[in-house]
Formats: structure tokens, C-alpha cells, sequence
């Protein structure tokens, strides 16, 4: 490594994921510092085509990938290894706090930028552990591992991560040593989210720094002028989640629901524009009986469906004209809801053939647009600088002083 140029190590549970956040944080990082190398680690396999693709867009990227021990000291390994001065994480899951108590076991310093949510509103059923019991025995070989570097010890662990992730106890509240199983610094998206992470993780205040959220980049939430001015009648975009691909949410609930929404978009002529997750199942839509089309960036339309998804709120660039769709044991939190114009439960079609028509119908409401901006804006931060921006100039300002 070059004298002078610090490298910064991002974790992910799965290589997919390291083309978002973790790429999209390193442009940012080198675009405006250019004294940053950069390593990749992840809690599987990185497909070769992945590699290449950060390549193309970071000339200095290393890569790295766990073995079969879900351990502490595997982590420990390979961190001591790769010799990063900072790891970087999105998530609390069970992988990213190892890699937590790993990195702090070497001195390294740590940040969380926080990349959705996982408590409460992420609880898994016992259905979905037996259904992955490979998964489930790494994950529960994680949990051992944590409790026996963090504290608490080995049983102790284990069953505190059960009330985690299978009841839906906050990390707080779960027995678990706080300063061990958190990062150093904590990047979130606005001033809602420090109260939240402070309840719900047990950070310090003074730990916590915001930097927005990248779903309300160029977004100006003080005005009432949207990004698309073009013809928008006939777009209807669904936002998906993976409530089915996670094991929350029986297939045929979700399907039932989605040839609902699929024939009244059809009754329109008009086109559902279906926003992709990216780790979404594309085979839920085959059947669909109308014209759609995937998007994997956010689209313009004229109605918004949806359930709880946090991106849902880069609608607000386009349109205030919101659809909730309520299922069954999944709430909907505030801040999303405070988007709808209707919530209607899954499996009710009529009504929600009533919520679309009626908003479709509907003249532009630009008062009921500048208030639902005004309601976001109390929980998502934004700024003249991206988000990633925004994180990247406090994660260098941390290894300046490292």
C-alpha cells in the first residue's frame, strides 16, 4: 500500500450486495480524497463478474471472502490479514457484529452507515430456520462465537441472538455487551434514526452522525416541484420487497395480491412499473396478466404501491400519490405511512381497486405534496451533498485521525 493511503475494509453479508452501498460509498471516498485503497470481504463468495464490475469503477480494489468458520477468530484472521485502518459495515446481523468484535479485538476502528432496517420489523419465523438449517446452524455457530469474544459466553449468546432475531427483542434489551457488538461511529439518516439507534442499538449520542439517506438524493424537500414533468397517467410503479424470498410471507398471499393489483393496472391499459429489490424473486411476476416492466433504478410514475420499504420515499420526487398495502403481522411504521393516501389490506381487492381509481382520477395535489415533504423531512436529512458524499467525508475525517 502506497505511504500515505489508508484502506478502508466494507463487510457484506453476500457479494451482490457489495455493488450498492459498499461501491457506491468508495466512489464517493475516492472521487473526493483519492487517498483511499479499498477491500471487499464478504460472508461467502464474490462472483468474478462482481470483481470486475468494482474494478472498472475502483483500481484499487482488493477482494476477500470468509471461510466455512463462523467464528470470531476466522474474522479476526482475516482482518489482521488484509490490515485495513477502518471496517465499515450496513447491518446488525449476526456475520457484521463478528466482524465487529473482530476488528475491536485488533484495534481497529469501526463505522455503521445504516442501510434500512432489521429491528423490529424484520422478524423471521421459525418455519424459515428449519427451511435454511444450514444457515442456521453458521448463524447459531455465529452467535456462540460472539458471546464467547464479547462476554456473556457461549449459551448466553446464542440465546440472546434468538430473542433478536426470532422474537424481536432490540439489541439493547438482549443481554448483550453494547460497546463489544456496535460500531465506534454510527452514520445514519436523519434525526429520527439517532433517537432509534440510541433505543434500539444502545449507541451513545455523541457516536451518531447524520448523513442522509441516498433515497432522497437530489430531492428538495422545501419545494413543490417534482423531477418528471412528462405524461404519467398510465405508470403505475410497485415497490417490491422480499417478504417472500425471506421466508416472512406465505408465496400465495403475495401472489394473490400481485394478480389483484396486475388486473386493475390491466382494466387501465395502463403499465405497472415494478421497482425491483435486488435480491427479488422475479418468478412472483411471470403470471402477472398485464403490461409490466422490471426497473432496477427508481422510476417516475403517477401512483406509488407498496408496503413498508424505506425507498418508498423517493416517490416524493415524482408524485404524492401513495397506495399502502397492509399484510397481515407486518406494521407499518410511521414514517412510511404518513406517505398514504389509502392502506388497504392485502386481500381485499375491491378496495383497492377503489384506492388506485380513485387517486388515478384525481387532479395533482401540490399542497398535499409540499406537506408530505414537509412530514419526511423530520426524519430523513437532506443536503446540497449526496448522502454517500456526506458519509464519505466523515469516514475520512475518522482516518485522519487514526
Amino acid at each position: 500500500m502506497t505511504l500515505g493511503v489508508k484502506k478502508v475494509l466494507f463487510f457484506e453479508v453476500r457479494g451482490s450486495s457489495l455493488c450498492r452501498f459498499p461501491l457506491w460509498l468508495s466512489n464517493s471516498l475516492k472521487h473526493i480524497f483519492g487517498d483511499v485503497s479499498f477491500c471487499f470481504l464478504v460472508d461467502g463468495k464474490i462472483e468474478n463478474q462482481i470483481k470486475r464490475d468494482i474494478c472498472e469503477k475502483l483500481d484499487n480494489a482488493e477482494f476477500s471472502q470468509t471461510s466455512f468458520q463462523s467464528t470470531v477468530s476466522s474474522y479476526r484472521d482475516q482482518i489482521g490479514k488484509i490490515r485495513p485502518q477502518m471496517v465499515v459495515i450496513f447491518a446488525h446481523r449476526l456475520p457484521d457484529m463478528a466482524v465487529l468484535v473482530a476488528a475491536k479485538q485488533l484495534g481497529i476502528p469501526t463505522v455503521y452507515y445504516q442501510h434500512g432496517l432489521y429491528i423490529p420489523f424484520m422478524r423471521r419465523t421459525v418455519g424459515l430456520f428449519f427451511a435454511n438449517a444450514l444457515k442456521t446452524l453458521r448463524y447459531a455457530s455465529y452467535a456462540i462465537s460472539i458471546g464467547l469474544n464479547s462476554g456473556p459466553g457461549g449459551i448466553s449468546g446464542l440465546l440472546s441472538f434468538i430473542k433478536i432475531f426470532l422474537f424481536g427483542h432490540n439489541i439493547r434489551d438482549a443481554g448483550l455487551p453494547i460497546d463489544k457488538i456496535t460500531a465506534d461511529t454510527c452514520l445514519v439518516y436523519g434525526d429520527h434514526w439517532v433517537d432509534y439507534h440510541i433505543e434500539q442499538y444502545g449507541y451513545s449520542k455523541n457516536a451518531i452522525k447524520v448523513v442522509g439517506t441516498p433515497d432522497l438524493d437530489g430531492v428538495d424537500l422545501e419545494s413543490s416541484r417534482t423531477l418528471d414533468n412528462s405524461s404519467l397517467e398510465d405508470k403505475f410503479c410497485y415497490v417490491a420487497q422480499t417478504l417472500v424470498e425471506d421466508g416472512r410471507l406465505a408465496r400465495s398471499v403475495m401472489e394473490n395480491f400481485l394478480q389483484n393489483l396486475a388486473g386493475q393496472i390491466k382494466s387501465y391499459d395502463g403499465e405497472l412499473l415494478i421497482k425491483l429489490h435486488p435480491r427479488s424473486d422475479r418468478s412472483l411476476y411471470q403470471l402477472l396478466d398485464c403490461d409490466y416492466k422490471f426497473c432496477d433504478e427508481f422510476p417516475a410514475a403517477h401512483i406509488y404501491i407498496g408496503h413498508y420499504s424505506t425507498i418508498l420515499i423517493r416517490g416524493l420526487a415524482y408524485s404524492e400519490k401513495f397506495v399502502l398495502i397492509n399484510f397481515e403481522g407486518h406494521k407499518i411504521p410511521e414514517y412510511i405511512l404518513m406517505l398514504a393516501n389509502e392502506v388497504v389490506e392485502s386481500d381485499d381487492k375491491s378496495s383497492l381497486n377503489k384506492a388506485i381509481e380513485s387517486l388515478r382520477v384525481s387532479s395533482k395535489d401540490i399542497r398535499a405534496l409540499i406537506e408530505k415533504r414537509k412530514q419526511i423531512s423530520s426524519y430523513f436529512d437532506v443536503s446540497e451533498k449526496t448522502s454517500f458524499d456526506r458519509a464519505a467525508i466523515e469516514i475520512h475525517s475518522l482516518l485522519r485521525c487514526k
